[in-house]
């Protein structure tokens, strides 16, 4: 009769646990979407995976997109006192690396031509793109609350990315070349907010 009572207990029993598996939706500057999954390891400790998809500069003389860039993350999560699991402050540090693909231009100058009968001034680029396999380090500061299967997330951080194979540079049809963006080589600020579930 005891083992009759603990098997129809133990469906509560697995409700009533801490939630250990949270799938989350990410959104970050400029134009970044994630899909996340975040697994506590300790009630202040946790380890998420994320696949990303951005883009990042629209400014390129109207060739949209200038910057297509996709990754896969690692993150590690801090929280800071949590009163639950995967609730409260935290530090996040985050290692990641994807396929980059960027263009450019360089302005020439202008050229005379010929529009019905008159003569106009047509301005000249040297464009080019590349494509790079770009790594990343950054840390994030943000803020996670969670109500039972709900959970909302933001933050600011900011990552160091670094070409590791592919071009180094940007080639231009007129045999020139320029360096490039910050997004696949230098520094770049981040800001984010997220909506998630955890089951």
């Amino acid at each position: 009769m005891s083992k009759l009572v603990l098997l129809f207990l133990i469906p509560f029993s697995i409700n009533a646990q801490t939630p250990s598996n949270h799938i989350k939706f990410r959104f970050s500057n400029p134009f970044i979407l994630e899909l996340g999954y975040e697994r506590p390891v300790q009630q202040d400790k946790s380890v998420l995976i994320n696949v990303r998809y951005g883009l990042h500069d629209f400014s390129d003389n109207f060739d949209f997109p200038n910057g297509e860039s996709y990754a896969l993350t690692i993150g590690f999560r801090n929280y800071l006192h949590p009163i639950k699991t995967l609730s409260a402050f935290y530090i996040e540090g985050e290692l990641g690396a994807g396929l980059t693909k960027s263009s450019g231009s360089r302005y020439l100058g202008t050229e005379e031509v010929l529009f019905g009968f008159s003569v106009i001034d047509v301005p000249v680029y040297a464009r080019g793109t590349a494509e790079a396999i770009v790594g990343h380090i950054g840390i994030n500061l943000g803020y996670q609350k969670r109500w039972n299967a709900f959970t909302l997330d933001f933050g600011l951080g900011i990552q160091y990315n670094t070409p590791l194979g592919g071009d180094q540079f940007i080639l231009l049809s007129d045999g020139s070349s320029i360096e490039f963006p910050a997004y696949v080589k230098g520094f770049t600020p981040k800001a984010y907010f997220g909506v998630g579930f955890a089951f």
